[in-house]
């Protein structure tokens, strides 16, 4: 999703800057599965975009959920088994959990793919990108 120039002081215009992580290739399982990455400064999260390519097999529990410091950066996960493959879906404004508003430079934020049930739940293609305002260092 594109986000316009965003503004949080008078005269001065943040630079927003994204973080893109993606999964390309054949369907593979989607299970428990944690990947990390570091916040490059410190930032608001503006948004979040998950989209998945293609499912396959029976999703019951499917989510995912972005972390800092263990705690939810989300109001509520991704549910990866309500979304329709190739439809991206976005979280913003009150999608968003308080800790979003100031993420630290450095900060280790995990994405946390979680999995209960479902018969051979698969997923490929999968893009999370998450936007956030530069607040300076």
């Amino acid at each position: 999703m594109a986000r316009p120039a965003f503004s949080l002081a008078v005269g001065r215009v943040n630079t927003i800057g994204p973080i893109t992580l993606a999964a390309m290739g054949p369907l593979v399982a989607f299970a428990a599965h944690t990947a990390k990455v570091r916040m490059p400064e410190t930032g608001k999260i503006i948004g979040m975009t998950l989209n998945v390519g293609v499912k396959g097999g029976t999703h019951v529990d499917s989510s995912v959920d972005v972390l800092d410091d263990g705690v939810s950066l989300l109001a509520a996960v991704f549910d990866v088994d309500a979304l329709t493959a190739g439809t991206p879906v976005d979280k913003e404004g009150t999608a968003l959990a308080g800790g979003a508003a100031s993420v630290a430079k450095d900060s280790v934020l995990s994405i946390v793919l979680a999995e209960a049930g479902g018969t051979a739940p698969t997923y490929s293609d999968a893009t999370l990108q998450i936007d956030y305002v530069s607040l300076g260092d």
